[in-house]
């Protein structure tokens, strides 16, 4: 059986990441320190906008969004952004009968960053949780991940672990091997995706007061530049429960990319990943980010197997460098202190 390759290389790459210890201690003193007079809960309950982008998903839309209905919370909204479906899947969500659905349809397929980004400018809501058109929520996910954000107002993105289900909805694997510190999700972030993308809720607006959205240039890899330019600006945290299920096939646009043009999607994620090394202060190319990540953060390595053993003495270098160069930005990054000052 073939699964989505995008969603099995984003469980392989958070097993070695998880089993990677580039580092040594707890979190900096000097980052608690700074945060020590922020309040720490937030007494009303904050309302939830689930935005969900669908394109040609008829056979699947109806059980995500009912799925959403189920909540334990009651105090949500749902987006649903037709892309320009040519199938029945607006006939499948009108189907549904909830005050809480709001359908959005696009004239034509826009692709999923603009169907999201049309979400994100309709939420009213102070969080914005995503899922895909095919993918399940567990029923207390929003009331799990708004309780985390009412009580840590720190937090301005947060994940889960979640379940692997196939075509007809049967459970296939499950992961919980993503990080869950802050810090840990942020050195994630500069490689690699630190949540999958259906698991995860922000804040509505980003640190400083703006709605963040997608990059529409992306063919792929706009689920990875959204997570980190949030957590990397922001706070992360994971809730170590399976609160979502995420669909495994072969019909999604990263496993068509993946397949059909290999070198796009490596030159897409290399491109975002370079980035956000240039974020924290780390200046390189996209082919030694590329070696870098290989080696710190996927189970194949390639390009640094392929290395000479001069070459990989100078990656181990280079790498020594880049871990430097993050341990000193996270303990001088305060987002918070930052936002005081403007």
């Amino acid at each position: 059986m073939r699964y989505d390759t995008g969603l099995v290389a984003c469980v392989l790459a958070a097993v070695a990441a998880r089993s990677y210890d580039g580092f040594s201690g707890n979190v900096p003193a000097v980052f608690m320190i700074a945060h020590h007079n922020i309040p720490n809960r937030v007494p009303d309950m904050l309302p939830v906008s689930v935005v969900i982008p669908c394109y040609n998903r008829e056979n699947y839309i109806r059980d995500s969004v009912e799925s959403v209905l189920r909540q334990s919370m009651t105090g949500f909204e749902i987006i649903v952004v037709d892309d320009g479906s040519t199938d029945k899947s607006v006939d499948a969500i009108q189907s549904i009968n909830s005050d809480k659905i709001k359908l959005i349809r696009l004239s034509k397929n826009m692709g999923i960053s603009a169907a999201r980004n049309a979400g994100i400018s309709m939420a009213q809501g102070n969080l914005i949780a995503f899922l895909d058109s095919d993918d399940l929520m567990c029923e207390k996910r929003l009331e799990e991940q708004e309780s985390l954000f009412r009580n840590d107002c720190r937090t301005t993105i947060c994940g889960s672990y979640f379940d692997i289900i196939d075509d007809k909805g049967s459970l296939i694997g499950s992961t919980d091997c993503f990080h869950n510190t802050d810090r840990m999700l942020k050195f994630s972030a500069t490689l690699g995706c630190p949540f999958h993308f259906s698991t995860i809720m922000v804040r509505s607006t980003s640190v400083g007061g703006e709605k963040q959205f997608f990059d529409e240039s992306l063919e792929v890899g706009e689920d990875y530049e959204y997570m980190s330019k949030n957590i990397l600006e922001g706070y992360g945290c994971i809730i170590k429960k399976r609160l979502t299920s995420c669909r495994a096939h072969i019909n999604s646009k990263t496993n068509d990319v993946m397949n059909n043009n290999p070198n796009l999607h490596m030159e897409i994620f290399g491109r975002v990943s370079l980035n956000n090394m240039k974020k924290i202060g780390f200046n390189t190319d996209i082919y030694t980010s590329l070696i870098l990540r290989e080696k710190i953060f996927s189970v194949n390595k390639p390009n640094y197997d392929a290395l000479s053993e001069v070459g990989k003495a100078v990656c181990q270098d280079i790498e020594a460098q880049f871990i430097s160069t993050f341990t000193h930005w996270y303990n001088s990054h305060d987002v918070f202190e930052q936002q005081k000052a403007d």
